[in-house]
């Protein structure tokens, strides 16, 4: 069923077949989590599952997509260093009755805080994520330590399971 309906849809999997999913009871692994693009993008993501759990019972995957980041354009606004009164004059200026539809609004609104807005001066393009503190950090860093996970690999029983 799930064959026919990606190529019904002209989907591509990007899977690469390593597991993803550790069943408690039964202490096994299978892959069944899913990952589709359509074709023009395809050839471009990367699909990988992480080593480690991270407390849960799937493995994390991380989906990339090359032509996504380039690392030495930088594109997002550094609104600390806005010049909002600028912007507002220029919003002022160039949003009027004359704007007819909503890619001719966006259009003059991202000139005018092109204009007032300077970008981000880093050249790393990177996610962020409120949540990734220091203290998470070193959490991190600690569980891994611990090596629970490939204790329970080694062998699967509920004890090292539950550690």
């Amino acid at each position: 069923m799930l064959e026919e309906f990606t190529a019904e849809n002209d989907f591509v999997i990007l899977n690469s077949g390593e597991q993803t999913f550790v069943h408690s009871a039964y202490h096994s692994t299978s892959a069944i989590d899913l990952a589709v693009a359509s074709p023009s993008i395809a050839a471009e993501c990367s699909w990988a599952a992480h080593s480690d759990l991270c407390g849960s019972d799937h493995f994390p995957i991380f989906l990339t997509l090359s032509s996504n980041c380039n690392s030495n354009v930088n594109t997002s606004f550094n609104f600390i260093k806005t010049d909002w009164n600028r912007f507002g004059d220029l919003c002022k200026l160039s949003l009027d009755d004359s704007v007819a539809d909503i890619e001719q609004f966006t259009s003059k609104l991202f000139d005018a805080a092109r204009s007032s807005i300077p970008f981000h001066k880093g050249t790393k393009c990177k996610t962020r994520v409120p949540w990734f503190t220091q203290e998470y950090r070193q959490a991190l860093r600690e569980r891994k330590n611990a090596q629970s996970q490939r204790k329970y690999f080694k062998a699967p029983s509920f004890e090292n399971f539950i550690n």
